[in-house]
C-alpha cells in the first residue's frame, strides 16, 4: 500500500509538471509573436491572425487635457433628440465633404443587452430617416447629375423587420424597404441606409457595397451599428473580419455615441473622437478625458477611464500577462 500511495503521488507530480511546462510553452509562444519577421508596428500576423499592439503617438488623453483642448470638444448632447439630430448633422458634414460611404454608430444601452442591438437600432433610424431625408441628403445633391435618384433603399438583415417597418413606420415618400440577403441595389437609387448588418449578413454586405462601388460611386451608403463580426453567432469569422477593416478603412465614421457603465465614447463629424467619464462635479454630469482624430481602442477606453495614460506599456512579465488576458478577452469578444 504504500508502494502504491509513493506511485499515484509521483504520477501526479508528474502531471503537475506537464501541465506547467505545456502553459509555459503557450506562453512563450505569444511571448514571442511581436518579434516575427513579418509584422510591423500595429500589423497583424497573416499566419496566426494576432494583431500586434502599437506604439504610434496618442493623442491627448486625461492629465495632460488644456483649455483648448477642452475648447474644441463637441459636448455630449442633451437628450436622445439631440443625438439624433447630430448624427443627421455629421452626415450631411460627411457627404459634403464629399464621403459616399458612411457608418453610424449610435448605442446608448450602457452595456444592458436587455434589448438586441437591433431593436435598438431601429428606434434610431426611425426618427432619423425623415430628418435626414429633409436636409441631409438634399444638402449632399447625391447623383452622377447632381440629382438624387427617386428611391431610398432601408433595408434590414431580414424580411420580418423589413416588412414590420414598412406597415408600422411612416416612411418618406420614395422609402422602400427590404432585406439585405435578398435586395439588390435598385436602379436610379437615391440613397443605400443597411441598418444593423451582423455577422451573418457579412456577403449580403460585400456583395452591396461592390455594386454601389461599381454602379454608383456617388450614391450615399449609411450602414447603422455594423457588427460584421460576431464570435457566439458565426465563430471567428475571417471573411467578417476583412469586411469589418475594409470598412474600418474606406467609411467615414460620420457619427459614434457609445455609452458605457462609466462613461462615453462620442464623434460628431467634422469633430474628433473623444471620451467622457463620469463625473459628479462636471457639468452634465461627464468630464472629457481624451480628444483625438484617432479612435481609441476598447482597451484604451478602459485605460482611459480608469484614470490611466493609454500607450503606457510594461517591460515586466505583469506588462505582458496583462496584454495577453486583453488579447484573450478581445478574442473571446469579437
Amino acid at each position: 500500500e504504500a508502494a502504491a500511495a509513493r506511485e499515484v503521488q509521483t504520477s501526479s507530480r508528474g502531471r503537475r509538471h506537464a501541465q506547467m511546462e505545456f502553459s509555459l510553452r503557450i506562453i512563450s509562444t505569444f511571448a514571442l509573436l511581436p518579434a516575427c519577421s513579418a509584422l510591423a508596428v500595429g500589423a497583424s500576423c497573416h499566419a496566426c491572425h494576432v494583431p500586434q499592439p502599437s506604439t504610434a503617438p496618442r493623442a491627448v488623453v486625461v492629465g495632460q487635457l488644456s483649455a483648448a483642448d477642452a475648447a474644441r470638444a463637441r459636448p455630449l448632447p442633451d437628450s436622445f433628440e439631440d443625438a439624433v439630430a447630430a448624427s443627421v448633422s455629421a452626415c450631411e458634414e460627411g457627404l459634403l465633404d464629399g464621403s459616399t460611404q458612411l457608418v453610424v454608430e449610435f448605442d446608448t444601452a450602457a452595456g444592458d443587452e436587455t434589448f438586441p442591438l437591433l431593436t435598438r437600432t431601429m428606434q434610431v433610424v426611425q426618427p432619423w430617416l425623415p430628418q435626414f431625408l429633409a436636409t441631409g441628403l438634399a444638402a449632399a445633391g447625391a447623383g452622377a447629375d447632381g440629382e438624387l435618384g427617386p428611391t431610398v433603399q432601408l433595408l434590414f438583415p431580414d424580411e420580418g423587420n423589413a416588412a414590420y417597418a414598412a406597415q408600422k413606420w411612416e416612411l418618406p415618400d420614395g422609402v422602400r424597404c427590404g432585406s439585405m440577403p435578398r435586395a439588390k441595389l435598385a436602379d436610379g437609387c437615391g440613397a443605400l441606409l443597411l441598418v444593423a448588418p451582423g455577422a451573418t449578413e457579412v456577403a449580403a454586405v460585400q456583395r452591396l457595397v461592390r455594386e454601389a462601388s461599381e454602379t454608383a460611386p456617388t450614391m450615399p451608403l449609411i450602414m447603422f451599428n455594423p457588427k460584421l463580426v460576431d464570435m457566439q453567432s458565426t465563430g471567428y469569422g475571417l471573411v467578417g473580419r476583412e469586411l469589418r477593416n475594409q470598412v474600418e478603412k474606406t467609411f467615414l465614421t460620420a457619427f459614434a455615441l457609445k455609452t458605457l457603465v462609466d462613461g462615453a465614447v462620442f464623434r460628431q463629424y467634422p469633430g474628433e473622437f473623444t471620451v467622457w467619464s463620469e463625473s459628479e462635479g462636471a457639468a452634465g454630469g461627464y468630464a472629457l478625458a481624451y480628444i483625438g482624430a484617432k479612435r481609441p481602442s476598447p482597451d484604451d477606453v478602459d485605460e482611459i477611464l480608469d484614470g490611466g495614460s493609454v500607450g503606457d506599456g510594461e517591460g515586466d512579465g505583469e506588462g505582458f500577462m496583462r496584454e495577453f488576458s486583453k488579447f484573450v478577452k478581445g478574442f473571446q469578444a469579437m
